[in-house]
């Protein structure tokens, strides 16, 4: 394999990652208030609902939180959307706190017929009664925002997303030994 080929197979098994990103319509504008903390949701045992003979009461507050952690996270139904990205092929933990309502949701593969999920693929949410999203944490994010890196001088300087300073810019690293 010469390294074009390398670069391009490497290429798309990067891009296929981008698969189970969210896709679809902006997010709902958000608080993001980093001094709400989300609880652990899998230190216990959920109650599943639909069970067999089984009875679950599901008050109108928590189908609401629901519905919009669920319509935030993944695009509108869509019969040519991959298996992966229907609402049906995610798992949802919901919790109550007080006036907010905690939701995880996780990919569950077994539904569309595979062992493990991917990477990254579900998020948390934090909602109030009132519906405001109070927080959204998609896999992957920082839990909390991380404070800016400096240089060993205590300075740093902003760049634009995306882009890196050119190498020549910064001094060389002192010699360790």
């Amino acid at each position: 394999m010469n390294v074009k080929d390398l670069a391009l197979a490497s290429l798309l098994a990067l891009t296929g990652c981008g698969l189970f990103v969210r896709q679809g319509p902006p997010l709902i504008p958000l608080e993001d208030d980093p001094s709400v903390v989300f609880p652990p949701f899998f230190d216990r045992v959920p109650t599943e609902v639909g069970a067999s003979g089984g009875i679950t009461l599901v008050d109108g507050e928590a189908l609401r939180a629901l519905q919009i952690a669920a319509n935030d996270f993944l695009p509108p139904d869509s019969t040519d959307a991959p298996c992966a990205l229907k609402k049906e092929a995610q798992s949802y933990r919901i919790l109550r706190q007080g006036d907010v309502f905690f939701i995880s949701i996780s990919e569950n593969p077994a539904h569309c017929g595979r062992e493990s999920p991917a990477l990254d693929s579900g998020a948390r949410y934090a909602i109030r009664r009132d519906g405001r999203i109070l927080r959204r944490r998609l896999d992957g994010q920082p839990e909390f925002p991380r404070e800016p890196a400096t240089d060993s001088d205590g300075t740093w300087t902003p760049a634009e997303p995306g882009v890196s300073a050119p190498l020549e810019e910064h001094p060389p690293a002192p010699d360790a030994g």
